[in-house]
């Protein structure tokens, strides 16, 4: 109850009126033809490899281009972009990316097959906003989570039908779409949305905004690296077996 209430409060507030999916929403989420292939052969090993990878970045563009999906109601949409993108296994960012902390694309998610959980919510943002999910809809939750003996910090979508309504939460732990009262394993601590890093409406000013610009400059990286080419990250195995990788993992909580 605690983070429906939070979330329906003054902490994470939902404001403007319901708007379509913007040219940059929908740009953003795609990758143009001509890259598939280059991308299934940068980031693949082998020929088999390369092929699953053009195979789930063909399934993603379907997803987006569409019109079937297009016309679904929001419901319909929500459900169809978790489900797949809840397909991709989880994977820490030690052992995806060997640093500690990396917001990828959702291309490079899609490509690397693996993410953490803010990859999967910025892959579930940008996927809505492409089917015509309004900004003002969606926002990226910051929270704390104790989940199935997990403690840590966590990040997941949350869906607002109108502003004031009870979210729904899109979470790549809890895979089912659950409105925000009956995730007690969850609390939130600040949001955001595409507007809220236009306009620099930064989240709760009692965190300081020293706290708040990491999370400011890399969700705009995110979307300044979507925009600008789609260069695409990865790892050869080989690279995430040095012991520095290995050190990594060894001390993150999420990759044990």
């Amino acid at each position: 109850m605690r983070f429906a209430m939070l979330l329906m409060r003054g902490l994470l507030l939902l404001g403007g009126a319901a708007a379509a999916a913007s040219p940059s929403a929908v740009e953003f989420a795609r990758i143009e033809e001509w890259q598939l292939q280059q991308v299934a052969d940068t980031v693949g090993h082998d020929d088999a490899r390369r092929q699953l990878i053009r195979q789930r970045l063909d399934g993603w563009q379907l997803l987006l281009d569409s019109p079937q999906n297009r016309a679904l109601d929001d419901a319909g949409k929500l459900k169809l972009v978790n489900d797949f993108v809840n397909q991709t296994p989880f994977q820490c960012d030690a052992a995806q990316w060997c640093v500690e902390d990396y917001w990828a694309t959702p291309i490079e998610l899609i490509a690397n097959h693996g993410g953490d959980c803010e990859d999967f919510a910025i892959a579930k943002f940008y996927a809505l906003r492409a089917l015509g999910i309004a900004d003002e809809q969606l926002r990226m939750i910051y929270a704390r989570i104790e989940y199935r003996g997990v403690k840590g910090s966590h990040v997941v979508l949350a869906y607002y039908a109108a502003p004031g309504a009870e979210p729904l939460i899109l979470d790549n732990m809890d895979k089912k779409i659950s409105p925000a009262t009956t995730r007690s394993d969850l609390t939130p601590v600040f949001s955001f949305n595409l507007k809220d890093v236009r306009t620099e409406r930064l989240w709760p000013a009692a965190l300081g905004k020293e706290a708040l610009n990491p999370w400011r400059d890399t969700w705009q990286a995110v979307g300044q690296a979507m925009g600008s080419g789609q260069t695409i990250r990865f790892l050869t195995p080989a690279q995430r077996d040095t012991p520095q990788c290995k050190a990594l993992r060894a001390r993150s909580t999420w990759c044990t």
